[in-house]
């Protein structure tokens, strides 16, 4: 019996990533209301899918999410969330440490301007009508379900369709780059 414990402590000690890691249900559960405005009681009847530390959930008909384990530290999670619709996209990364979460989106990818437009307008070509027309397309992310990656996509104009990949996204182990 002595030895069992010793043998349990040991693993303990070797491996505290183990015994300390959340899991993203765990995490999905814990999101405060603010971030996702659904109460912690509802949204398990939410999740369409988990795998590893990938989730999938949906909020309305129209509106999807997914929640990611980006990477584990000893006592901290990044994590990254995004919601979407035909509309458009929310795309946040949180770091959780000791249940409180802060968010670090503009740390971890750098947002989108002007200079990746004409990298939208290949993924997703338009039909312009009038000089002063609002080219309607609406794009969103994607993480890959087995690795770290993340995908933005664009939809077709005034549709909800998906026209093409705008961006893959790789992550360093501080942020995420783009591809070339």
């Amino acid at each position: 019996m002595k030895i069992m414990k010793t043998l349990l402590l040991f693993t303990f000690l070797l491996f505290p990533s183990i015994t300390f890691s959340q899991s993203v249900n765990y995490l999905f559960l814990q999101i405060p209301n603010e971030i996702l405005e659904v109460s912690a009681e509802n949204r398990p009847k939410l999740i369409i899918e988990t795998k590893g530390d990938f989730l999938k959930f949906r909020l309305s008909e129209a509106r999807k999410g997914e929640l990611k384990i980006v990477s584990q530290k000893k006592d901290e999670v990044l994590v990254g969330m995004t919601v979407s619709d035909c509309e458009g996209n929310t795309l946040q990364f949180f770091k959780v440490k000791n249940g409180s979460w802060k968010d670090v989106t503009k740390d971890v990818i750098k947002p989108l301007g002007k200079n990746d437009l004409v990298n939208i307008l290949k993924a997703s070509p338009v039909t312009v009508t009038n000089p002063n027309q609002e080219l309607g397309i609406a794009m969103f992310y994607e993480f890959a379900t087995d690795s770290t990656n993340l995908k933005l996509i664009a939809r077709k104009q005034d549709s909800c369709d998906v026209a093409g990949t705008v961006y893959n996204y790789k992550f360093n182990g501080k942020k995420f780059d783009i591809q070339k």
